[in-house]
């Protein structure tokens, strides 16, 4: 192979992060809307994104919930600091925080709300119930 083929090679063939295999993505209002409102969290994880300037990739936090285990959803501010509450309880493992997840899933109510000081747009409010 070529290097140019080489090079086009890697420039295409993207890792994929492991809440992502074998599941398809599912947005946030379509979980709700399929799924309520109550939702079991079974696993998380990061996916590589582009970032909003689409310059470069960053890292969004993911889950994945028992009532739909063959999708996984991206979240944002409030399930990054979740899961990086979650992982100082296991030494930044993230298989025994899922391992933990998978035994003992954590319920959470999944609402959309508009934001008090920009009423053009909206966020998920976590609640664990």
């Amino acid at each position: 192979m070529s290097r140019l083929s080489d090079a086009a090679k890697k420039a295409t063939n993207r890792e994929e992060a492991p809440i992502t295999v074998g599941r398809e993505k599912i947005k946030q209002d379509e979980l709700v809307a399929s799924y309520g409102k109550e939702l079991d969290i079974i696993e998380v994880g990061y996916v590589q994104m582009k970032d909003n300037d689409g310059t470069g990739l960053k890292d969004v936090p993911c889950m994945v919930v028992a009532q739909a285990p063959k999708a996984w959803c991206s979240g944002g501010t409030v399930l990054d600091k979740i899961i990086k509450e979650w992982l100082q309880l296991f030494d930044g493992s993230m298989d025994q925080l899922n391992a933990e997840l998978k035994a003992e899933p954590v319920k959470v109510r999944l609402e959309k709300q508009v934001q008090k000081n920009n009423k053009s747009r909206s966020v998920w409010v976590y609640t664990v119930v």
